[in-house]
């Protein structure tokens, strides 16, 4: 076991399972330590995957000789955890949103920077079969030049409780949970342009729906129906340098007729939709094409484990990451910027 990337886990509650399955199906890791504020769940997961280092306070944990830490806790202690297991030697993989705030992921780039190891931001959606392709088409120039997309993440049920909806654990609703992943994946893929200024508004008008019959959508690991102090849903126009521009639409909650998950990307010679299946949309000749590739649909558990996987061979030396805290900052001036916007009622710069 001695070759093995001994890996840590701080929080075990929902997202953790896919770190914890992923790094269990990896035969370059050994995970020797969880941690968790909740005594019995973490040893409940430590029984179920053969893990006797359970913590409840993540000092303990960062005894323990490690090369890699996933950080899956609360928004509001990304930046604590991760600057934590930085100065404790250890490489770290922290859930999106990088932190609460952009002031935040700073400190979190620094301390990056200072220690000299890496901290990799959970953007797991770069990891899809459908992004390798986009990139590839991209890469042929069957894109052209990409000036506009439009992202759509929206519920029609969906506001998980607990945390999520406790703006001072969270530091905000669909934006940052939803959001979050449908501004990067536009901005990665569009070239990762400066962003420049944002027009948005954020919507209060539904609130928890707990007394909903009939209808089954994702809790929170620590569910609590009776706080929601986030926003029902957020809608942004992002402009980026060189024209680049984002049309942006999240919500838990919304009254629709079903949920929707969307990005389409438009340049001059094709546009392509990422979501929900991969299609291609060009001209040929005086005739226009849709083209559907051949290919699987998306798995949710198929990108964690690139992820993962990643992750690893970062810390082997064998890949260079791909969406560093660098990243993960920008993505946050970004979305202080959206709530700033709707706060202010008016356009503001990033």
């Amino acid at each position: 076991m001695a070759d093995k990337v001994r890996i840590g886990i701080i929080g075990t509650g929902s997202i953790s399972q896919v770190h914890i399955d992923a790094y269990l199906k990896n035969p370059a890791v050994e995970i020797v330590g969880l941690c968790d504020i909740n005594e019995e769940r973490v040893k409940s997961v430590g029984a179920r995957i053969g893990v006797d280092n359970c913590f409840t306070n993540a000092d303990d944990l960062l005894k323990l000789e490690l090369d890699g830490v996933s950080i899956c806790t609360w928004n509001n202690s990304h930046a604590e955890l991760s600057i934590k297991a930085l100065e404790a030697g250890c490489h770290v993989l922290c859930e999106k949103p990088a932190a609460m705030n952009a002031a935040q992921a700073t400190q979190m780039q620094e301390a990056a920077r200072r220690t000299g190891k890496l901290l990799q931001i959970g953007f797991v959606r770069r990891f899809s079969s459908h992004v390798e392709m986009f990139k590839y088409f991209q890469e042929q120039g069957l894109m052209g030049e990409i000036y506009y997309a439009n992202a759509k993440c929206v519920r029609r049920c969906g506001n998980p409780g607990g945390w999520f909806a406790d703006k001072s654990r969270s530091g905000g609703g669909p934006l940052i949970d939803l959001g979050v992943h449908m501004v990067d994946l536009a901005w990665y893929l569009a070239g990762k342009p400066e962003p420049l200024a944002v027009s948005a508004v954020t919507f209060d008008r539904i609130g928890m729906r707990k007394n909903i019959k009939g209808y089954d959508w994702y809790r929170s690991a620590d569910q609590d129906m009776d706080i929601s102090t986030v926003e029902d849903q957020a809608v942004a126009l992002i402009r980026f340098a060189g024209g680049f521009t984002l049309n942006l639409d999240v919500s838990f909650d919304l009254h629709i007729k079903h949920d929707v998950l969307e990005a389409n990307f438009y340049g001059n010679r094709g546009g392509f939709a990422l979501f929900p299946k991969a299609e291609f949309f060009t001209g040929f000749g005086p005739y226009l094409m849709d083209l559907e590739p051949k290919v699987k649909g998306e798995d949710f558990g198929g990108m964690f484990q690139r992820e993962i996987n990643h992750f690893v061979n970062c810390i082997q030396g064998k890949e260079e990451c791909i969406s560093t805290i660098d990243d993960g900052l920008v993505v946050m001036r970004i979305l202080d910027a959206v709530y700033a916007s709707a706060e202010k009622g008016k356009e503001v710069p990033v």
